[in-house]
């Protein structure tokens, strides 16, 4: 009786220490899967972080261009004017000087009535 007690104290015993066993390497699994879900909120949040700079890229190349578009519009715009507002001007000068030629003329023919 005294061998099947010992025996049986014997496999208790290394029935705790398997248990203990088996708790340090659940421990472990569960540091390792702590570690594995760290790195992958790291690198999910790095991608989150080159997506966004690159949404952001995009954005700032999306509105230089649009701001490049105005602009040469923009210059078209004050080119066009600029070239109405020259012929407008030569016109003017040319009519003025018409008038003034016809003034003239009317006047030197005045004299010799």
């Amino acid at each position: 009786m005294k061998v099947l007690v010992i025996g049986v104290l014997i496999l208790v015993a290394g029935r705790a220490f398997a248990y203990v066993d088996d708790s340090d390497w659940q421990r472990q699994m569960r540091a390792e899967a702590r570690e594995t879900r760290l790195e992958a909120r790291e690198r999910a949040r790095e991608a989150r972080g080159a997506a966004r700079e690159d949404m952001v890229g995009r954005r700032e190349t999306a509105r230089a261009r649009h701001e490049a578009k105005r602009e040469e519009m923009r210059a078209r715009h004050d080119f066009v004017r600029e070239i109405r507002d020259s012929r407008r001007d030569q016109r003017r000068m040319r009519r003025d000087i018409f008038r003034e030629v016809r003034r003239e003329l009317r006047q030197s023919w005045s004299r010799f009535d």
